[in-house]
């Protein structure tokens, strides 16, 4: 406890040493639990001081300020608490607070994948993606199943090449609105023994960083 709290962020070698508590498979900073990100931090700031800004809402497990090769700030880095609790005070705390004549970013900590998809989400899309229909499901039937909830400019189903259904297709709407729309009242909804699933269609991009997600482990920013 002594070493953990003189030599925590003391220099050696000419970088600053980050000091925490060891924990054998550590559950809590695989899961992120508590993980804050802060940004437009003074550039004066190193994470001895970002840590005594925190401290007051909670036991910390680890903090940093990210630094150049040469050890200039970066002006943003991360605070992780043992609780989620102690992270959600700092930041109604401080989020918006000037320090140093700068005003602060203090937010729940999200991976570059996660906040890529958030941006996704936000964005307004007419075009639908549906699957898990049966071989009897036509355009026709497809395009008046969805024009329930909207002007459908599109609709068309996958087939091989012997013209049999793949069991999806595509559905354009003519407004963000009503793609919305559908997509709150027929995702899920059965179609004989199928749950049809209807969602946001999706471009390569966006696929690739699903996929990435779902194969790629957990990355802890502290």
């Amino acid at each position: 406890m002594k070493a953990l709290a003189c030599l925590n962020h003391k220099t050696l070698r000419g970088k600053a040493m980050r000091i925490m508590w060891w924990h054998k498979e550590s559950k809590l900073r695989k899961s992120g639990i508590g993980n804050v990100f802060v940004k437009n931090l003074p550039a004066s700031i190193d994470s001895a001081q970002l840590e005594s800004m925190f401290n007051k809402y909670g036991k910390i497990v680890s903090c940093k300020v990210v630094e150049e090769e040469n050890g200039k700030s970066k002006c943003f880095g991360f605070v992780q608490f043992e609780t989620h609790n102690s992270a959600i005070s700092a930041i109604t705390s401080l989020h918006g607070a000037v320090f140093q004549g700068k005003k602060l970013y203090v937010s729940i900590f999200k991976k570059k994948e996660e906040r890529v998809m958030d941006a996704f989400k936000e964005q307004k899309f007419t075009n639908l993606y549906v699957k898990n229909f049966g071989c009897n499901m036509t355009e026709n039937l497809l395009r008046e199943k969805f024009s329930k909830y909207g002007k459908v400019n599109n609709a068309v189903i996958m087939r091989d090449e012997e013209g049999n259904s793949r069991g999806f297709g595509f559905v354009r709407f003519d407004s963000d609105e009503d793609a919305r729309k559908a997509v709150e009242a027929l995702n899920g909804q059965l179609i004989g023994s199928k749950k049809m699933f209807v969602g946001r269609a999706l471009k390569k991009a966006e696929r690739e960083i699903l996929l990435r997600m779902e194969n790629t482990p957990e990355e802890m920013s502290c």
